[in-house]
């Protein structure tokens, strides 16, 4: 079955408006995406400290 009124200029008018938002969640999304990435491999890694010296003798006692 085919719809009985296709007016397509109509049709675009009116969904100009939800394809934009469609789009600008995406483009939130991707751009959500690119910085957790970039935040979890920044490249900013502080090193674990090891066992302190003096925890190391406190062991040995």
């Amino acid at each position: 079955m085919s719809a009985s009124d296709t007016e397509i200029d109509r049709q675009r008018r009116h969904h100009a408006v939800p394809i934009g938002g469609i789009v600008l969640a995406a483009l939130f999304g991707l751009l959500m995406a690119a910085a957790v990435l970039f935040a979890a491999f920044d490249g900013d890694e502080e090193e674990v400290p090891q066992a302190l010296p003096q925890a190391a003798e406190a062991e040995r006692l």
